[in-house]
């Protein structure tokens, strides 16, 4: 399974990398435009991200709430694969009301506080794993 990182100027990603390692193949964006990018990339390639990590939604660029918009809509576009599960860590500029507010439709939307909770973390990893059908590890 690979997971996509897309954290805020201000955030480190290591902490996330290091609980998500032993069950993805993480990859980290520059910004939202680079996530759309490579989101594009791994869906056109037969490669496509099962699960996002949004550490920030003030992102450089394209923010986080339009970068979700965007992955969505390729994939209802494209119908090809289930939709990837967005998570996001609280903390971010934009409540998590906000971004249900946006997204709240759609199941595969995780909130997972800080200080990150590898437990939280692992339930989003072993959902996407069922409805994705593979294994929750490498």
């Amino acid at each position: 399974m690979r997971a996509l990182v897309i954290p805020r100027e201000d955030s480190d990603p290591e902490l996330l990398n290091d609980v998500l390692a032993p069950f993805c193949t993480v990859d980290l964006a520059d910004s939202g435009e680079d996530a759309v990018s490579r989101f594009t990339d791994g869906f056109e390639s037969g490669s496509p991200y099962g699960i996002l990590f949004f550490l920030g939604i003030a992102l450089p660029g394209m923010n986080g709430v339009q970068t979700a918009l965007e992955i969505r809509n390729l994939e209802i576009s494209r119908n090809k694969y289930p939709a990837s599960t967005l998570c996001l860590i609280s903390g971010c500029t934009i409540s998590k009301e906000t971004f249900a507010a946006r997204f709240w439709h759609d199941i595969n939307v995780f909130y997972i506080n800080e200080p990150l909770n590898n437990a939280d973390i692992l339930t989003a990893i072993g959902y996407t794993a069922h409805v994705w059908g593979v294994s929750a590890f490498k």
